[in-house]
């Protein structure tokens, strides 16, 4: 397990830019929908609308830390996974890259099959529920990616390009002598 984690940290490590930022925008995308799931099923465990959620939620980080942490837990990490996908979408504009787009799309249709044919243990609840969020994340980074690698350079990139290009091409000219 430790093996696996240790390859995906080189790995993104030592990718490009555009990869890293993609990146960070998947592996976001993954955390918000694994937050927003982890508040749903709150909702759901208190029988509360979104609005009186919202209210829990501030009434929580009000109460001392040693019952509030968990709440400001989950706020920093929706914070920073907010952060991530802000940061990797905006950096991570290159060419089209079809087979990436593929292999999200079919982990999209993976993610969304177990979640609507219900691939779960029987008797462990605790395990099921878990397994509900990985799905929900997968599909949700997935989509991510999917939106990234489809989505191309845009056509601002030429312009983008060139004003650079004029930028570093002009010449030091001095001004001409004023006469007051």
């Amino acid at each position: 397990m430790s093996q696996a984690i240790s390859d995906g940290i080189a790995q993104h490590i030592n990718a490009p830019p555009q990869r890293k930022n993609q990146n960070r925008a998947e592996w976001g995308a993954g955390l918000l929908a694994g937050g927003a799931y982890v508040a749903w099923t709150a909702a759901r465990v208190e029988h509360a609308g979104p609005i009186a959620l919202v209210q829990f939620y501030i009434r929580s980080l009000q109460q001392s830390f040693d019952a509030s942490w968990p709440f400001y837990a989950w706020g920093a990490v929706m914070l920073f996974a907010l952060l991530w996908v802000v940061v990797g979408v905006r950096g991570s504009r290159a060419p089209r890259d079809i087979m990436m787009a593929f292999w999200a799309l079919f982990r999209i249709v993976f993610a969304g099959v177990a979640l609507w044919c219900g691939w779960y243990f029987d008797g462990y609840p605790l395990v099921n529920w878990c397994l509900m969020g990985i799905y929900i994340m997968v599909a949700s980074s997935s989509a991510m990616l999917l939106y990234l690698t489809l989505r191309g350079t845009g056509s601002g990139a030429v312009q983008l390009v060139q004003r650079q290009i004029a930028r570093q091409s002009r010449i030091f000219r001095i001004g001409r002598r004023r006469v007051f």
